[in-house]
């Protein structure tokens, strides 16, 4: 364990042991409210995402700026293991359906050939050329 990382658990068990010392929480207690805290995480990501992803109509991001943005959101992902996502809706775009669709048909696939990886495929060129598209390029 890096030494960091172990000074902020030294940290924690002692602020954990003032707490029930204090109040009478134990440490089970501090762990489901640090745990119901870190569960409602993604969803005010999402929000705060769909709120950024609404502005981009009125305040569009240069074309670089909104690549870098749809980049870290697949960042984000998968290093945390959540999944958020851009609405396309969001963008006055088309619907997941008719955005599968197209791509399906520009791979020359059906749609219900279409794998986990192609819907993800098709929704992020669409995101981009949406964006793409509020900016002008």
């Amino acid at each position: 364990m890096n030494e960091p990382m172990n000074d902020n658990l030294i940290e924690l068990a002692k602020a954990a042991a003032l707490a029930n010392q204090k109040t009478g929480i134990t440490s089970e207690d501090i762990y489901e409210m640090v745990a119901e805290g870190i569960r409602k995480i993604p969803d005010q990501l999402q929000m705060m995402l769909d709120s950024l992803v609404s502005m981009q109509k009125e305040s569009p991001m240069p074309r670089a700026g909104w690549e870098a943005f749809v980049r870290s959101i697949q960042h984000t992902n998968k290093k945390h293991g959540i999944n958020l996502v851009i609405k396309p809706e969001l963008l006055e775009g088309k619907t997941h359906l008719e955005i599968y669709e197209a791509f399906a048909k520009s791979i020359d696939k059906g749609i219900k050939e279409l794998t986990e990886s192609d819907r993800r495929q098709a929704i992020l060129n669409a995101v981009l050329e949406k964006g793409n598209a509020t900016n002008g390029t």
